[in-house]
């Protein structure tokens, strides 16, 4: 993690992401990206975090079922 960048929780999953990686105040790139279309990071996971975003891979249960749901 890199000290100097703000990082928040989201709203929808609650993991914890760099606030500017996000086109949504209050989400991270994955779940805005789910829920509004914008653009995903392209994760790189060293360890338990994305080092590009921070995203920790949670997914809340309305995440879920939406990528549930477009799968079939």
């Amino acid at each position: 993690m890199t000290p100097s960048l703000p990082i928040k929780h989201c709203d929808e999953c609650n993991s914890l992401y760099y606030t500017h990686t996000s086109a949504m105040e209050g989400l991270c790139p994955t779940c805005a990206h789910v829920l509004y279309g914008y653009p995903n990071c392209n994760h790189l996971f060293e360890g338990k975090h994305c080092v590009h975003c921070y995203w920790d891979g949670s997914m809340s249960s309305y995440i879920n079922s939406i990528l549930e749901t477009r799968k079939r």
